[in-house]
């Protein structure tokens, strides 16, 4: 049995506090059409560009969008914007994030990326494939990977039954 792909995409380029990035919308754009080539089934849900969220509304969306996925399905996550890798550990620049050295960037205002692991592993997709495209992303990812694998690699074999 073969599932749907689907792909979540965070990230508008627009900020409260930190600079724009105009080439965000456009990628976000040229990458949907690409998954929409491959997959024209595909399940798409993605952060408008009027869409200013706040990480606890962020929490929110990716929760419910990967609980969502069915067993059989793939899963791409894109994250474009801001990163930041304050204090050794890769944050999730958001909408209402304050700039650094203004206010501290904290769990309440930005997304940790081994944050991401938890939303993840609750996922039910059969593969999943994240892109962040951020500043520190290589941090971010290294992180992202290292929590991801330390809990695959911590569980009973028969339930590693996932690419991640």
């Amino acid at each position: 049995m073969t599932g749907r792909m689907n792909l979540i995409i965070i990230g508008t380029g627009e900020y409260q506090h930190w600079t724009d990035l105009e080439y965000v919308r456009k990628h976000n754009e040229r990458f949907v059409e690409y998954v929409r080539e491959q997959w024209p089934d595909a399940q798409v849900r993605e952060q408008g560009s009027a869409d200013a969220w706040t990480a606890a509304e962020i929490r929110a969306k990716l929760a419910g969008w990967l609980k969502s996925c069915g067993k059989d399905d793939d899963l791409a996550l894109l994250w474009s914007g801001h990163g930041t890798g304050e204090g050794d550990k890769h944050r999730l620049v958001t909408y209402e994030s304050p700039l650094l050295g203004q206010a501290k960037i904290s769990t309440q205002n930005a997304i940790m990326t081994v944050e991401l692991a938890d939303y993840l592993l609750a996922c039910p997709a059969r593969r999943i494939v994240v892109l962040l495209n951020t500043c520190w992303s290589g941090d971010g990812g290294q992180e992202l990977a290292a929590s991801i694998g330390g809990t695959v690699a911590n569980s009973l074999p028969r339930e590693q039954k996932r690419s991640m």
